[in-house]
């Protein structure tokens, strides 16, 4: 009987070794399909009918595998605009540059409103999305401003954005 049961516990131990040790190299695979390798971006930006029809419009942004383009803008949106990277950290941007138009004199009062929105979205290596989120994003919402009374650059200056993706893929709120 003593016999059988130390058959008993060495099985019984071996089972628990087995179980641990898989457990063990399960653990390094599943980290390594949560770890961040990358991250994407789309921007959807839209612009007041005034912008567009009083000034020039160029953007400059970071693009797919960070490459800086610049784009010029004809129409109040800018959708769909996708950038990326090849590694962590990363820092995405985009800036709004205007002119005032050729021959253009600005009226009294001008509708300056810009309205952004941005999806960031971070993958591990092989392309398995991790986390996605909407950043919120303050526009700027200036209906009827007097030029008179206003610089409408000060206004315009300010739509810009700029995001850094940290190298552990977490994806935080903007600071406002």
């Amino acid at each position: 009987m003593k016999k059988y049961f130390s058959i008993m516990v060495a099985v019984a131990l071996g089972l628990v070794a087995t179980v641990s040790l898989a457990a063990c190299g399960g653990d390094d695979d599943d980290s390594e399909a949560k770890k961040a390798a990358y991250a994407e971006i789309e921007y959807n930006v839209t612009l007041s009918d005034d912008i567009v029809k009083y000034y020039d419009i160029d953007v400059e942004y970071t693009g797919l595998k960070e490459k800086a383009m610049t784009e010029q803008l004809t129409t109040n949106k800018w959708t769909l605009k996708r950038g990326s990277s090849t590694k962590l950290p990363v820092t995405f941007k985009y800036k709004f540059n205007f002119a005032l138009k050729s021959g253009k004199e600005l009226p009294a009062s001008i509708n300056l409103a810009y309205s952004p929105k941005v999806t960031v979205s971070v993958f591990n290596s092989t392309g398995k999305q991790l986390r996605k989120k909407s950043l919120t994003i303050e526009g700027t919402p200036q209906t009827n401003l007097s030029t008179a009374d206003y610089d409408p650059n000060v206004v315009l200056n300010k739509i810009h954005f700029e995001y850094t993706v940290p190298a552990d893929g977490t994806l935080n709120d903007i600071e406002k």
